[in-house]
Formats: structure tokens, C-alpha cells, sequence
């Protein structure tokens, strides 16, 4: 039998050993996921016949590279700097790799080794990135097949949650992937080309500086700018837009918050701060403030430029920075002790469902005449487990992996998903699954 092996049972890979787990019942696979939690790779596997179960460090890299010669192919749901190590034991092992994270550089690197080994290394193949190229590449492809000439290209998306599931929380957020990544969201200086102008967005400003999208039946939101957008302009063939955007969206009032914790310095990652014993959230908020006797709602609404009952007041408050609960840690740099706080007040609860949301829109001419076409993915999860980010960021890499395994031919060498023998069939059997965008084109101006 061929075993496949994914490498980390967080919370993102659930629907994929789900998937993983459900073609192992009609086809000669073992699926065996690796994780050091036991309970944790014990639950995600729940006693299937075809799934296995190892507990294994990482950092062990002769255990590791032992476990990559067993398997016939290796998904690594690993931290993104792992990947490097699990694909240069895939290639010397001859055992392809797929991951849902950006290639590095290292990675694309790798691309000779990996074609002289007969070996895929496919990256970026889950949610963004992933299924925002493979949707974003077909459109593109599509409108240039028809004579199509792109002039602009925007593409924002969100894991949110269900309205239902933040009724009374003025965030209207909850933590459905990496809390990390969360809290240090936006970190850097992004850039887009807007008019044929590149456009800078420091980190202080990331979060003031946002777009409004009404996206009909599925709300309006903010979104903020997504890293370099101008890195797609040669990945996705557009060199002959005055205009290209990404960026990640937020429900209205969230990014306004946010800014407030990065104006009180709450989301810095690099001071560890000492003396946190038995203090309270009060107490830690009050010295970032300016030294005051008055009270610290007025001092921060004071340094925040806004009055007392402004909302984004309310949204600090609501979180308990205001508040007399002990801080449960003693060290950490102040996005350390956000991201226990947040990871308190976020958490999902049973009853919950997330929401993946993304949108395209493509402006482009076509026989003297401006079109705008867009498209909308939105996506609702099952239930705490079974998240639309899990599913999202799963399916794609478990589709790939049947396609792989069942004789469907894809080049060798380090690529990610934007050419059309990648995204046709892994778009077609996400749409069959009710993971499918809907499409409109409009007329924006005539010849």
C-alpha cells in the first residue's frame, strides 16, 4: 500500500486528513499523520483502519528523514520554515512534497534537484495562497484566451466568522488559523500599483489606510493591503496593469481597532517585558501609557485621539484591557500577552461556524469596450472542527495528493498552483464539494 504522510495535526489540517482518510477506504492507502501531541494525532485520526498514527518530534531529523524514505508522498502542514528540510528529504528520497506556505527562495532553489529526482515540490496549495491563484488564474486565462487586455487586477480575502457567531463581540473576529500569525498581521511595508504608481503602506499606517468592499448578499467589508502585490505582476502574465491590489478583509470597525493596538504598542514582538507578577491587564495596559494619575480610559482614549465612548474604546474594553483579571503569564513581549488575551476572548466555541471569503475583480478591454468581471468564494464551516479555513486550506493539497497518486501526470521540479494542469482539476472537484465562486461580468464603459 502507499502511504501518505502529513506531518502536523493542527487545527488547518483536519479536512485534509478527513479527505485523506475518506479516498484511503476505496484506494491501497495508509495515511499516517505525524505529530509530538499524541492525543491530539490520535483524535484527528479517530480510529480509522486506513490511518495511522506516529508521534515524532521535527527537530529529530534522522526519525525524520527515516519517515520520508517509508512514504510515497509527504504534505507538510508544518511551520514554513520547516519545509525547506522535508523537501530536501523528499528529493533525496524521491518521495514528492506539497505544502500550504509560500516558497521561499531557498525552496524555489531546489527546482533542479527536484526535476533530476523525478519528485513534485508544489507550495502555496491551500487558501491564500492557493486557491486565490488557481481562481485568480483562471479567470486571467480565461479573459486572455478571448482577446482580452487586463487593466487591473484586485483580489481580497478573509477568514472571518459567521455573523451569528460574533453577535455582541465589536471585533466581529474570532481566531480560526495560526494565533501567531494573527496577532503580528501586517508586519512591513506593503505595496501595490495603483494608476501605474507604486504605493507604499508602512506598518503604522496599514490599518487607517483601508478600501471598502460591498460585496452584495455577502456584506461590505474593509480590507487592509496583503504584503507585495507587485510580485504577481510577473507571476500571474500582468504586466500591462495600471492597477494591482491584494489585500485581507475584515468586517467594518476591526482594522480601526486594530490600528489602536499598534498605536499603544501592543503588537510589538521585539522587548521582552519583565516584572508581569500578579499584575493585572489594567496595570500592564496603564504603563504604556504616559504617566497619569486619571483614569485609564480617558489617558488611552487621550493618546488615541478620540473620545471616551468612541467604539474602538469600547472594542479595547470589551477585551478586558481595562479590566482587574490577572495577566496569567509573567514574561513576553507585549504580542506575546496579546496573544494570550486574544486567544482567551476569540476562542471558538461549539456552537460556531467560521467563514472563508474571497473576491476577484478584473477589469479588462475587449473589442473597444471595458469589462469588469468578478467573482465571490464564500464559504461557511461545519462546525469548530471541520472550520471553512480547514477545509479551505485542506482540500486543495488532498485533491492534488489523489491526483498524484492515481496516475494523473503533473511536471516534476518546485511550482506552485497557477498553471491550468494544476487549477482545472482541483477547482472542479473543490466546486463539486460546494467550494465554487459565483461569477458576474458587467459593462464599465463601451468603445
Amino acid at each position: 500500500m502507499d502511504k501518505i504522510t502529513v506531518i502536523g495535526a493542527g487545527r488547518s489540517a483536519t479536512a485534509l486528513i478527513n479527505y485523506l482518510l475518506k479516498q484511503a477506504e476505496k484506494l491501497p492507502w495508509i495515511i499516517q499523520v505525524v505529530d509530538r501531541d499524541r492525543e491530539l494525532v490520535e483524535q484527528k485520526i479517530g480510529g480509522h483502519p486506513k490511518g495511522v498514527a506516529k508521534v515524532m518530534s521535527v527537530h529529530n531529523p534522522e526519525a525524520l528523514d527515516l519517515l520520508v524514505h517509508e512514504s510515497k508522498l509527504v504534505i507538510s502542514m508544518l511551520p514554513p520554515t520547516l519545509h525547506y528540510q522535508v523537501a530536501l528529504m523528499g528529493i533525496r528520497n524521491h518521495c514528492s512534497v506539497l505544502t500550504a506556505s509560500y516558497h521561499t527562495k531557498d525552496l524555489w532553489g531546489l527546482d533542479r534537484e527536484a526535476r533530476q529526482a523525478g519528485v513534485l515540490i508544489m507550495g502555496e496549495l491551500g487558501l491564500d495562497p492557493g486557491i486565490d491563484h488557481m481562481s485568480a488564474m483562471q479567470l486571467i486565462d480565461d479573459i486572455k484566451a478571448h482577446g482580452g487586455t487586463i487593466r487591473s487586477f484586485d483580489s481580497v480575502t478573509g477568514g472571518l466568522m459567521d455573523r451569528a457567531a460574533v453577535d455582541g463581540n465589536p471585533w466581529r473576529y474570532k481566531i480560526t488559523w495560526n494565533p501567531r500569525n494573527v496577532v503580528l498581521a501586517g508586519k512591513g511595508t506593503a505595496q501595490f500599483l495603483d494608476h501605474g504608481e507604486v504605493q507604499y503602506v508602512p506598518y503604522q499606517r496599514l490599518f487607517g489606510q483601508t478600501m471598502v468592499w460591498d460585496l452584495g448578499p455577502s456584506g461590505t467589508f474593509d480590507s487592509y493591503a496583503n504584503r507585495d502585490s507587485l510580485h504577481y505582476i510577473g507571476m500571474y502574465g500582468l504586466q500591462e496593469v495600471q492597477r494591482i491590489y491584494r489585500g485581507t478583509l475584515r468586517y467594518q470597525g476591526f482594522c480601526q481597532a486594530w490600528k489602536c493596538l499598534i498605536q499603544l504598542g501592543l503588537t510589538d514582538d521585539l522587548t521582552s517585558l519583565q516584572a508581569l507578577e500578579n499584575i493585572t491587564w489594567s496595570s500592564w495596559l496603564r504603563r504604556f501609557i504616559p504617566v497619569s494619575d486619571g483614569d485609564l480610559r480617558v489617558d488611552v482614549a487621550r493618546q488615541l485621539d478620540c473620545p471616551t465612548d468612541d467604539p474602538r474604546i469600547s472594542a479595547l474594553a470589551w477585551l478586558g484591557l481595562f479590566g482587574d483579571e490577572k495577566i496569567p503569564v509573567n514574561e513576553g513581549s507585549a504580542a506575546d500577552l496579546l496573544q494570550v488575551l486574544l486567544q482567551e476572548k476569540w476562542a471558538l466555541q461549539n456552537e460556531d461556524r467560521d467563514r472563508v471569503l474571497m473576491h476577484h475583480q478584473i477589469d479588462y478591454d475587449l473589442n473597444g469596450n471595458r469589462f469588469r468581471r468578478t467573482a465571490t468564494l464564500d464559504v461557511l464551516g461545519s462546525d469548530p472542527a471541520e472550520t471553512a479555513m480547514s477545509k479551505t486550506v485542506g482540500m486543495p493539497l488532498g485533491i492534488l495528493a489523489r491526483h498524484l497518486l492515481t496516475g494523473t501526470s503533473f511536471p516534476t521540479g518546485v511550482h506552485i498552483p497557477v498553471s491550468r494542469e494544476f487549477y482545472e482539476p482541483i477547482l472542479a472537484e473543490l466546486a463539486g464539494v460546494g467550494i465554487a465562486f459565483d461569477e458576474s461580468t458587467s459593462i464599465l464603459a463601451t468603445g
